[in-house]
Protein backbone atom coordinates (compact mmCIF):
# COMPACT_ATOMS: atom_id res chain seq x y z
CA UNK A 1 0.00 0.00 0.00
CA UNK A 2 2.99 2.49 0.82
CA UNK A 3 4.25 1.62 -2.62
CA UNK A 4 1.05 2.70 -4.29
CA UNK A 5 -1.15 -0.04 -4.70
CA UNK A 6 -4.43 0.04 -5.10
CA UNK A 7 -5.62 -3.56 -5.11
CA UNK A 8 -3.92 -6.51 -2.93
CA UNK A 9 -5.28 -10.15 -3.43
CA UNK A 10 -5.17 -12.63 -1.65
CA UNK A 11 -4.78 -16.10 -3.45
CA UNK A 12 -6.39 -19.46 -1.20
CA UNK A 13 -6.51 -22.15 -2.30
CA UNK A 14 -6.08 -24.81 0.25
CA UNK A 15 -9.43 -23.33 2.04
CA UNK A 16 -11.74 -26.27 2.32
CA UNK A 17 -14.98 -27.57 4.05
CA UNK A 18 -15.08 -29.27 7.30
CA UNK A 19 -11.78 -28.02 7.90
CA UNK A 20 -11.18 -27.29 11.97
CA UNK A 21 -8.93 -24.35 11.04
CA UNK A 22 -11.76 -22.54 7.86
CA UNK A 23 -12.76 -20.01 10.71
CA UNK A 24 -9.38 -19.16 12.19
CA UNK A 25 -8.15 -18.81 8.39
CA UNK A 26 -11.08 -16.12 7.68
CA UNK A 27 -10.40 -14.67 11.22
CA UNK A 28 -6.71 -14.54 10.38
CA UNK A 29 -6.71 -13.18 6.56
CA UNK A 30 -9.70 -10.19 8.05
CA UNK A 31 -6.88 -9.67 10.86
CA UNK A 32 -3.80 -9.09 7.47
CA UNK A 33 -6.41 -6.86 5.74
CA UNK A 34 -7.32 -5.11 9.40
CA UNK A 35 -6.59 -1.29 8.44
CA UNK A 36 -5.69 -1.52 4.34
CA UNK A 37 -7.21 0.61 2.47
CA UNK A 38 -6.66 -0.67 -0.81
CA UNK A 39 -8.93 -2.89 -2.44
CA UNK A 40 -8.92 -6.27 -0.69
CA UNK A 41 -9.53 -9.58 -2.96
CA UNK A 42 -9.60 -13.34 -2.24
CA UNK A 43 -9.54 -15.59 -4.73
CA UNK A 44 -10.45 -19.40 -3.99
CA UNK A 45 -10.13 -22.14 -6.78
CA UNK A 46 -10.05 -25.81 -7.06
CA UNK A 47 -13.08 -26.73 -5.71
CA UNK A 48 -16.93 -26.51 -5.42
CA UNK A 49 -17.21 -22.78 -3.28
CA UNK A 50 -20.94 -23.84 -2.62
CA UNK A 51 -19.93 -25.21 0.50
CA UNK A 52 -18.07 -22.57 2.29
CA UNK A 53 -19.96 -19.86 1.03
CA UNK A 54 -21.08 -18.92 4.72
CA UNK A 55 -17.75 -18.81 6.11
CA UNK A 56 -16.80 -16.93 2.98
CA UNK A 57 -19.06 -14.72 3.48
CA UNK A 58 -17.28 -13.43 7.03
CA UNK A 59 -14.21 -12.18 4.72
CA UNK A 60 -14.05 -8.41 4.80
CA UNK A 61 -12.78 -7.49 1.30
CA UNK A 62 -14.76 -5.53 -1.55
CA UNK A 63 -13.66 -8.69 -4.40
CA UNK A 64 -14.23 -12.45 -3.28
CA UNK A 65 -13.43 -14.25 -6.75
CA UNK A 66 -14.19 -17.62 -6.95
CA UNK A 67 -12.79 -19.78 -9.32
CA UNK A 68 -15.37 -22.34 -11.21
CA UNK A 69 -13.20 -23.00 -14.04
CA UNK A 70 -11.24 -25.01 -12.01
CA UNK A 71 -14.20 -26.96 -10.46
CA UNK A 72 -15.21 -30.60 -12.65
CA UNK A 73 -17.73 -29.68 -15.05
CA UNK A 74 -20.28 -31.52 -13.52
CA UNK A 75 -20.08 -29.47 -10.09
CA UNK A 76 -19.91 -26.31 -12.52
CA UNK A 77 -23.02 -27.13 -14.32
CA UNK A 78 -25.49 -28.33 -11.12
CA UNK A 79 -23.84 -25.48 -8.91
CA UNK A 80 -23.51 -22.54 -11.16
CA UNK A 81 -27.25 -21.23 -10.70
CA UNK A 82 -27.48 -22.00 -6.63
CA UNK A 83 -23.68 -19.75 -6.72
CA UNK A 84 -25.18 -17.12 -8.20
CA UNK A 85 -28.55 -17.23 -6.24
CA UNK A 86 -26.65 -17.37 -2.75
CA UNK A 87 -24.41 -14.38 -4.24
CA UNK A 88 -26.98 -12.06 -5.24
CA UNK A 89 -29.43 -12.72 -2.32
CA UNK A 90 -26.03 -12.48 0.28
CA UNK A 91 -26.45 -9.80 2.87
CA UNK A 92 -23.37 -9.90 3.90
CA UNK A 93 -21.66 -9.01 0.45
CA UNK A 94 -23.17 -5.62 -1.09
CA UNK A 95 -23.10 -4.91 -4.07
CA UNK A 96 -22.61 -8.35 -5.67
CA UNK A 97 -21.97 -8.77 -9.46
CA UNK A 98 -21.26 -12.29 -10.63
CA UNK A 99 -19.55 -12.24 -13.93
CA UNK A 100 -19.19 -15.27 -16.52
CA UNK A 101 -16.56 -16.32 -18.56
Amino acid sequence: EKAGAKEIQLDEPAFAAGDPLLEQAVAQINRIFDGIRARRWVAVYFQDPTTILPALFKLKVEVLALDLVSAAESVLNARLMDVTDVLERSAAMAPVRVETA
